[in-house]
């Protein structure tokens, strides 16, 4: 059994906004590996963002760290 990752954020902002914030990350690692049949185990996968940065920014953010992780 694969367990649950720990996200990790820092900055300013409410608990609300961190679970969020954690839904939309989720959201884009699910839509990123979407058809992929390989088990991948990446020990940690580092996104940058500006602030206010929506839903596609991430999305893109996360398949640039997840091509990086695969190039390893």
């Amino acid at each position: 059994m694969t367990r649950m990752p720990t996200i990790r954020i820092a900055g300013t902002g409410s608990m609300r906004q961190a679970a969020d914030l954690a839904r939309a990350v989720n959201n884009g690692v699910t839509t990123a590996l979407r058809g992929q049949d390989k088990s991948l185990h990446i020990d940690t996968l580092r996104v940058r963002l500006p602030a206010n940065a929506g839903a596609g920014a991430l999305e893109k953010a996360i398949r640039i760290a997840l091509e990086k992780e695969r190039g390893k």
